[in-house]
């Protein structure tokens, strides 16, 4: 034991879609849209304050989300309006596009509802291939639309509706294999091609018409498993097939089956349908991890069977403490395999070992390329005359946490820089976080019928929720930091750092005002950046903004005294850097295709991969946009130190073998230059300061310009002096850490004290303290 000591572009599709003809639109709600021209009042939190709804100086960037028509059933009304999910398309799109639920991607039509069954792979590797899509609608039935019903954490409904009397409610769950249609007013017919057999539960053929519960469907090279309430009969005629309910039920469930031999067991949970999907999660310190719970309220259509089939991806079942048990089945899915379970409930344990914001400074060590404490005194110095900041959420973002890290700096170096460093900070949050009337920029709106709140101005589609966690992420983590040196200003601003928080990941449901986890798919993992989606599904470019988002919850709750917010940063921190090790940079091996040539994905997207990044093709910002902002936020890219220095090897090769040629750091620039340096830090210390010394001795603008260089010089020194983190070891603080030093042979913990009094603090090695 030991005392604890302070030390110590995104992209979204957007419609504009006219209301179309039926009786349930619903186009706002806990306020009407506010008229052009209206002036907002001022809704005062604690010290700071944000404007009722955009003001007419902004009204441009804000009014085609206002009034963008929503597809969403009277019944939902209340509820905050999700966005930035892999369904939300399902709220803007007359017909809801493309919806990967896995195994299967639906998408609606006037005609009905397409199923598809996507197992094989296309031949550059980056999505399965979605064809021979089975096509469900009815004779006469023409839906106009299709609009939510329903949702919870990892599921939804929605009607596709021709009028009231003339339905299918459609049910769809992550990683549930079967589609649930309830209809009304309408006998199922399904198309199918001609090379369809029908099959029974002993594998037999069936010819029909015949009378029957389950049956199956080999077709396009795919099988399925049809099932309906008891006495319906399943009738051909050409193309179609008619399924005329039986027993007075009105239900049809459709599956795809791995193999035709599975029937028989996705016929016994086949009548379970979700109505209410749950995951909740505890953080604890002392054991190092986020315990996750997953809940699956459910109904049985026929029959007493209350559990389903429920699908798993890699980041649930690799590297984790759960109790899933698998069946003898899987599925080829975007992510990597998927394995399913039967139940209603199942448990997974995150890793998490403690997350300190930020970090002693380095000492002079004696080797060569030594730390120059004057050097770094300099780089203060010249930040601290910094006083601009960018007017849109995503650069003036950058520049708040810049200057809080700078000042942590400062403060551990104990420099005079610290105070106007300091000042600095506190005038831009400040005045981000105060709405005054006439403004253009530098403030937050609230979008009363989204339930939301926007910062002005935007940036990459932030007006209609695009990125709102990348952007957002850098003022909870600038908050954080200012929080934890000035407690007056967190009790004067802290209130409003909490709502710009729970824009992007309101972690209490009970909270009326923002949905719940707005940014983040709890099955899948990650967080998704498009706000709407799009008409092919969600995406998402920055796996490590989006892990920031989650670091500065987890340090805003930690300066807050808010054990529930960093919690919840917590479970997004631990959930999402295992999603990010195994889908953008397959860590464990296995789950993209053959066929893929890259050793990295720059974008994940519902239904693939892609090698490439909105604003470059350079394969250095390939991976460097999975690289920033440097912070302690980003070990989780050296859990694994070997991997680390893999990847980022192969980094270097392939920027070698592409059109840009090998890295030359002048060339690169000061961003990219700085996000290379500062990974290698992580990977590589000791090459990172040979390199830094070699600019700075050409003088070069990678190492003097005022902006990032003195992080990634401070970095460099401090992860060559920590050494790599220690897995095997942790602390019960949640802000400390464990060091070894493999050249010096010296173990260090670290531990942060937000409380400014003497806290004792345990190491434990597994479970033994």
């Amino acid at each position: 034991m030991f005392s604890a000591f302070k030390f110590i572009l995104a992209f979204c599709a957007v419609f504009q879609l006219s209301g179309c003809a039926h009786a349930n639109n619903v186009e706002s709600r806990d306020e009407d849209v506010p008229l052009v021209g209206a002036q907002p009042k001022v809704v005062s939190v604690g010290k700071g304050s944000y404007a009722s709804f955009p003001p007419p100086e902004v009204d441009k960037q804000a009014r085609s989300t206002f009034e963008k028509s929503l597809y969403i059933l009277p019944e939902a009304a209340g509820k905050p309006i999700p966005t930035n999910q892999w369904w939300t398309n399902l709220l803007v799109d007359q017909y809801a596009g493309q919806l990967w639920s896995f195994p299967h991607q639906t998408s609606a039509n006037r005609e009905g509802l397409n199923i598809n069954f996507p197992n094989r792979w296309n031949d550059s590797g980056s999505d399965p291939i979605s064809e021979n899509a089975i096509k469900v609608g009815g004779q006469g039935f023409s839906p106009v639309d299709a609009r939510a019903k329903n949702w919870s954490d990892w599921m939804v409904s929605f009607r596709l509706a021709q009028d009231e009397n003339h339905y299918f409610d459609v049910t769809l769950g992550r990683g549930m294999p079967y589609v649930w249609i309830e209809t009304k007013g309408v006998e199922p017919q399904i198309k199918i091609a001609g090379d369809a057999r029908f099959f029974g539960l002993d594998g037999g053929s069936i010819s029909l018409p015949s009378t029957s519960t389950a049956m199956g469907l080999t077709s396009g090279g795919r099988s399925y498993g049809l099932f309906a309430p008891t006495g319906s009969q399943f009738s051909q005629q050409a193309d179609t097939l008619s399924v005329r309910l039986g027993n007075g039920k009105q239900f049809l469930v459709i599956c795809p089956l791995p193999a035709a031999t599975d029937l028989p067991l996705f016929a016994k949970y086949a009548y379970t349908i979700p109505r209410e999907t749950r995951m909740s999660w505890d953080y604890s310190p002392q054991r190092g991890e986020v315990s996750t719970a997953w809940h699956i309220e459910t109904e049985a259509l026929q029959g007493t069977e209350k559990r389903l089939l429920q699908g798993w991806l890699p980041h649930h079942y690799r590297g984790t403490r759960n109790d899933l048990k698998f069946e003898k089945i899987s599925y080829l899915s975007p992510r990597g395999e998927m394995k399913v379970a039967v139940g209603n409930d199942f448990n997974i344990d995150y890793s998490f070992t403690g997350l300190p914001p930020f970090l002693p400074a380095p000492t002079k060590t004696g080797q060569a390329h030594d730390f120059d404490a004057e050097l770094m005194r300099d780089y203060l110095a010249r930040y601290a005359t910094r006083k601009e900041y960018g007017d849109d959420t995503y650069w003036g973002g950058k520049h708040l946490t810049q200057w809080a890290q700078y000042m942590a700096i400062a403060h551990q170096m104990k420099d005079p820089a610290e105070a106007q460093l300091k000042e600095n900070l506190k005038t831009a949050l400040s005045d981000w976080f105060t709405y005054t009337p006439g403004e253009k920029n530098h403030f937050f709106a609230r979008y009363p019928n989204w339930k939301a709140l926007i910062g002005f101005n935007t940036s990459y589609g932030s007006e209609g929720f695009n990125d709102q966690h990348f952007h957002l992420g850098y003022f909870t983590h600038a908050s954080a930091m200012l929080g934890l040196f000035d407690s007056q200003w967190l009790q004067d601003y802290g209130p409003m750092a909490r709502q710009v928080a729970k824009q992007y990941a309101n972690w209490e449901r009970e909270d009326p005002n923002y949905p719940f986890l707005r940014c983040f798919d709890v099955w899948e993992g990650h967080s998704w950046a498009g706000g709407f989606s799009s008409p092919t599904g969600n995406n998402q470019e920055s796996s490590s903004e989006a892990m920031q988002g989650w670091a500065g919850l987890f340090w805003l709750g930690t300066a807050l005294k808010d054990t529930k917010m960093r919690a919840a940063g917590a479970m997004g921190y631990a959930i999402e850097s295992k999603a990010t090790q195994q889908y953008w940079f397959n860590q464990d091996g296995g789950n993209w295709s053959p066929n893929w040539k890259h050793d990295v994905v720059g974008m994940v997207w519902s239904g693939g991969n892609n090698y490439g990044t909105y604003f470059s093709g350079d394969p250095a910002w390939i991976w460097g946009i999975q690289w920033l902002p440097m912070s302690p936020a980003l070990s989780y890219l050296v859990d694994n130190p070997e991997f680390g220095k893999k990847s980022f090897g192969q980094m270097w090769a392939a920027r070698k073998a592409s059109k840009d040629g090998e890295i030359d750091f002048d060339k690169a620039g000061v961003g990219l230059g700085n996000v290379l340096l500062a990974q290698a830090a992580q990977v590589n210390p000791q090459w990172a300061v040979e390199q830094l010394d070699l600019l700075r001795d050409r003088n070069s603008k990678v190492v003097t310009d005022n902006d990032t260089p003195g992080l990634t010089y401070y970095f460099a020194h401090l992860n060559r002096g920590l050494g790599r983190i220690v897995t095997e070891l942790r602390t019960d603080s949640p802000t400390g850490r464990v060091y070894f030093n493999p050249t010096t042979k010296t173990t260090t913990y670290l531990s942060y004290n937000a409380d400014g009094k003497p806290q004792k603090v345990t190491v434990y090695k597994a479970d033994k303290a």
